[in-house]
């Protein structure tokens, strides 16, 4: 049976480039984010026909969740994120930005919001310009930043053994700081808003309600499709679980070598 749900398209996009593992936020920056989409994900649950998109990046992007009602599958991808993902270095936020309007599939721009976490290590001519496109395509587009501004925090590395260094560059220990202004000037140029989430808890939902709320919204038919997502995390669990007991039976001695010994 399907039903009728309105509501907007929202894409997280969550930074994961070394810098948030800094843990001036606690416990890191990046679980601090997750955090953050955890508690605001549980409060769009109960209005209806929001679906979410999630998006990592650091010097690329990737799509870890498509557009969906099923909060399930985006959440039990979101807490699986970690830097280990992306091997290309960097915090390319314009990519990010970019790689949403145009490479992740079609989006209906009327409708669609970005959300964008991030230290703001990156501050270059592409990410304005991506801003602008984002604004010109009629996409809002609000940057909320972790982190400390002003002392900031060093980087560790986990070397294994339970040990850890902190991040160096030229003999030095690197300390990376929340570089806000940067995210206020590309919030400005996109018409959006950007949120001073620090190192404090990160609460959404009031810069929600302010400006993505009472936009536009899409109705969507929810049939089958909505659960494709769903299915597919199914089909995952039943291929890892065949083939765990696959290897346990191929572990298995011959009947006859047991009674023999």
């Amino acid at each position: 049976s399907s039903d009728l749900r309105r509501g907007r398209d929202i894409f997280i996009l969550l930074d994961v480039s070394r810098s948030m593992l800094a843990e001036d936020a606690t416990p890191s920056r990046l679980e601090a984010a997750k955090a953050a989409v955890i508690d605001f994900a549980e409060q769009l649950r109960g209005t209806g026909g929001h679906r979410l998109g999630l998006v990592i990046f650091a010097g690329r992007a990737m799509l870890q969740s498509p557009l969906t009602l099923d909060y399930g599958f985006f959440l039990n991808r979101l807490v699986q994120i970690s830097p280990d993902l992306i091997d290309k270095q960097g915090s390319s936020i314009g990519g990010a930005i970019r790689k949403t309007l145009y490479g992740f599939g079609e989006i209906d721009t009327t409708y669609t919001d970005i959300i964008v976490f991030t230290d703001g290590e990156e501050h270059t001519a592409p990410a304005l310009e991506a801003a602008r496109e984002a604004a010109a395509a009629g996409v809002g587009l609000y940057f909320v930043g972790i982190g400390d501004p002003d002392a900031g925090a060093r980087i560790p590395i986990d070397i294994g053994d339970g040990k850890r260094q902190f991040l160096r560059h030229d003999g030095q220990e690197v300390v990376t700081v929340l570089r806000e202004s940067p995210l206020r000037h590309m919030a400005r140029l996109a018409d959006g808003d950007y949120l001073a989430g620090r190192t404090g808890p990160i609460n959404l939902w009031p810069m929600f309600e302010e400006h993505i709320a009472d936009k536009a919204q899409r109705e969507l038919e929810t049939g089958e499709g909505e659960h494709l997502a769903d299915q597919y995390a199914w089909f995952v669990v039943l291929a890892l679980m065949l083939l765990i007991a696959e290897m346990v039976i191929s572990e298995r001695p011959p009947r006859d070598e047991e009674t023999a010994s």
